[in-house]
């Protein structure tokens, strides 16, 4: 460690009074705390800057993120719309067509047309089979993945959109279809999306089953219901309660709703708690004018029964009794 000079030892260099060097070192330590201070009011004036500087970068990002949103949203809905677009225009190419389940593998392409043929005989006055002009057949490939061993689907194409619809009224009331040894089932040829649409307004168009609503299915995608004042048109799914509703039913929840098995089965666990079990249940929906047939049985830990659940949505019930 070097020598330490202090001004006790160094009296010829520092011949000044007491007061005097005090006074120095008073002056020096003002012009360091001065220089020093001068020094952070730079530093702070330098920081403001650079923090004014990022505030605005700040706000010019937010407003291009706020400007990229609102164009990605933007986007989605043309995407959107783009994929309705293209359902739309899937589904009138396949107006015309209809699905047909049922019909073997080992049908020989040859044969069809003279199936179908008498098929129409059946349905049809013969003079009114022999107009209805064929457009076409083919088989449904199966995917690469599937394992399932039933016959594939088979598409028929006619060449007049009257006469499809005027085939899937005649099979309305008859399907599934004996024909010839054949258990044969139709449907619309439809697109994915409007299938999945269709599913998704299943609450309304299965699980209700009240005679007061009365539907058909419309284009390009939308359900029609008769009203005297007018046809009422749902678009989405959304739109059931209110429509529910406005037909004197309700929609009850049943989130709360407990299942239990019928009886204990072999080798299962004995049940050592929860609720107790109560006598079975048979649950039936009265709607709107008669009751349905009995559509579910079911244990519940309820003494009184109000509601419940055959699906992820809410179905309507209007009166249970034992």
């Amino acid at each position: 460690m070097g020598r330490t000079t202090t001004l006790r030892y160094l009296p010829d260099l520092y011949p000044q009074s007491p007061y005097r060097l005090r006074s120095l070192l008073l002056d020096e330590l003002r012009r360091n705390i001065a220089t020093n201070i001068w020094q952070f009011r730079e530093e702070i004036n330098g920081v403001s800057a650079r923090l004014q500087h990022t505030e605005l970068n700040t706000a010019d990002h937010e407003n291009r993120i706020q400007t990229m949103e609102r164009q990605m949203a933007a986007l989605q809905r043309e995407q959107t719309q783009a994929k309705e677009n293209m359902a739309v225009m899937e589904d009138k190419r396949r107006w015309k067509n209809i699905k047909t389940r049922g019909l073997p593998d080992t049908l020989e392409p040859a044969e069809f047309p003279h199936l179908f043929r008498r098929m129409l005989n059946t349905l049809f006055p013969a003079k009114q089979a022999k107009a209805i002009p064929l457009d076409g057949w083919y088989r449904i490939p199966k995917p690469a993945t599937s394992t399932q061993s039933n016959s594939r689907d088979t598409i028929i194409c006619f060449q007049q959109s009257q006469d499809q619809l005027a085939f899937m009224a005649a099979i309305r009331n008859r399907s599934p279809l004996q024909f010839e040894e054949h258990s044969l089932t139709f449907f619309p040829d439809l697109s994915r999306a409007t299938l999945d649409w269709r599913r998704s307004l299943h609450p309304l168009t299965k699980g209700t089953h009240c005679p007061k609503i009365l539907y058909r299915w419309g284009a390009p995608r939308s359900l029609i219901i008769p009203k005297e004042h007018g046809d009422l048109k749902l678009t989405n799914a959304a739109e059931i309660p209110g429509i529910v509703q406005a037909n004197g039913c309700s929609t009850i929840s049943a989130d709360t709703f407990h299942y239990y098995s019928l009886g204990p089965r072999e080798g299962a666990p004995i049940r050592t708690g929860g609720p107790p079990r109560k006598p079975i249940v048979t649950l039936r929906v009265m709607n709107c004018s008669q009751n349905t047939t009995i559509i579910y049985r079911t244990f519940c830990n309820s003494s009184t029964v109000s509601f419940f659940s055959l699906s992820p949505f809410a179905l309507n019930v209007y009166h249970m009794f034992t």
